[in-house]
C-alpha cells in the first residue's frame, strides 16, 4: 500500500473507533441525536456538513504542517 493510502485507512479507522466510543459511552445521546438528525431540514444538515467539511480539513492541515 502507498503512504496515502496507509493513511486514509489509519484514518478511516480512527473515525470507526471513535464512533464506536461515542456508542459504548453514551449510547441514549446518540439515539436522541439520530432522531434529531432524521428530523432535520435537508439544508440544515448540508450546512453542517459543509461545516464538518471545512473543520476536518482544517485539522489536517495544521496536524501537517
Amino acid at each position: 500500500m502507498s503512504f496515502l493510502w496507509t493513511d486514509f485507512v489509519v484514518a478511516l479507522g480512527l473515525a470507526f473507533v471513535l464512533e464506536g466510543v461515542a456508542y459504548i459511552l453514551m449510547p441514549d445521546q446518540m439515539r436522541r441525536l439520530h432522531a434529531l438528525v432524521l428530523s432535520s431540514e435537508n439544508e440544515k444538515l448540508r450546512l453542517a456538513g459543509i461545516g464538518g467539511l471545512l473543520f476536518g480539513f482544517v485539522m489536517i492541515w495544521v496536524g501537517r504542517f
